[in-house]
């Protein structure tokens, strides 16, 4: 049965805390000490108006991970969005809002709740993950909350589209006659995250 959505208000210690971040980078973590090697999204945020973030990363890294809750949801006036709210305990409590475009970005929350984790790392100056490999991250725990099996029926809907017809034509001329044209792109990803 599926959870009904329900509204629900989270307590902030400040103003800050109150606006999503902004994501101004994604890739990719594969290593063989975390998670048997599969990948683990790895977001990159903007800090610049979050130097209490910036500093629970960096002090954060020297931590055992599990210190972070976390909840899935749609924050209001956001329409074709996601939000991940992450609330860290230790070393300070915090909020952080990740939103995520469901067109766009769906991609990337797909993979975080395939992988069940996060890298979170902070920036200031736009710098990519290729320019700074060691820079402070977090690995965030995202435990299956339910909001999975709603997030297959919501991302299906506006992705499968989008992601079919990027799809090379020789691709979808082997699956168009098997009827499941519209699930292919998603499954081949999530198989190749697994």
């Amino acid at each position: 049965m599926r959870p009904k959505p329900r509204r629900v208000k989270f307590p902030i210690h400040n103003l800050r805390e109150a606006h999503p971040l902004r994501i101004v980078g994604d890739a990719l973590i594969a290593t063989r000490n975390v998670g048997g090697g599969r990948p683990i999204p790895l977001v990159i945020l903007d800090t610049t108006d979050r130097p209490d973030l910036e500093e629970l990363i960096r002090v954060h890294q020297y931590l055992p991970a599990g210190d972070i809750d976390c909840g899935w949801g749609e924050l209001e006036g956001s329409k074709g969005m996601v939000a991940l709210i992450l609330t860290f305990k230790r070393p300070s409590e915090l909020i952080a809002i990740l939103e995520f475009d469901i067109v766009k970005q769906g991609v990337i929350v797909d993979q975080i709740l395939t992988a069940r984790g996060l890298y979170i790392q902070s920036v200031r100056d736009g710098d990519r993950y290729i320019k700074n490999p060691d820079a402070p991250r977090i690995l965030a725990e995202i435990p299956d909350t339910g909001f999975h099996e709603f997030w297959n029926r919501l991302f299906h809907c506006p992705a499968c589209g989008r992601l079919w017809r990027t799809w090379s034509p020789g691709f979808q001329k082997l699956h168009q006659g098997a009827g499941l044209q519209h699930l292919m792109p998603i499954d081949h990803q999530r198989k190749f995250a697994a």
